[in-house]
């Protein structure tokens, strides 16, 4: 998809679907191609309040840090997450 259609997919369409959201797959490389505010969507946004039902999360291209970072900083009281692949 197209920078402009992913910007409003993140930041229209995944808020009000969030609660149906089971599984998220999130890739690091995002990181560095992404306006300021998709970025605090998608990386400094809690994942529980993110998506409150997540089950199953999938990280791809992060650096050991990053991830370690990003399960110390966002990963806390996601009650229903069950799987973890990085």
């Amino acid at each position: 998809i197209s920078h402009q259609q992913f910007s409003s997919c993140v930041s229209t369409i995944l808020p009000s679907i969030s609660s149906m959201i089971r599984t998220f797959v999130l890739n690091g490389n995002w990181e560095t191609i992404i306006s300021r505010r998709l970025f605090s969507i998608l990386f400094e946004t809690r994942l529980c309040f993110l998506c409150p039902n997540l089950q199953k999360l999938i990280l791809r291209w992060f650096t050991c840090d990053r991830v370690m970072t990003l399960l110390m900083d966002n990963l806390g009281d996601c009650e229903h997450l069950t799987e973890l692949h990085i």
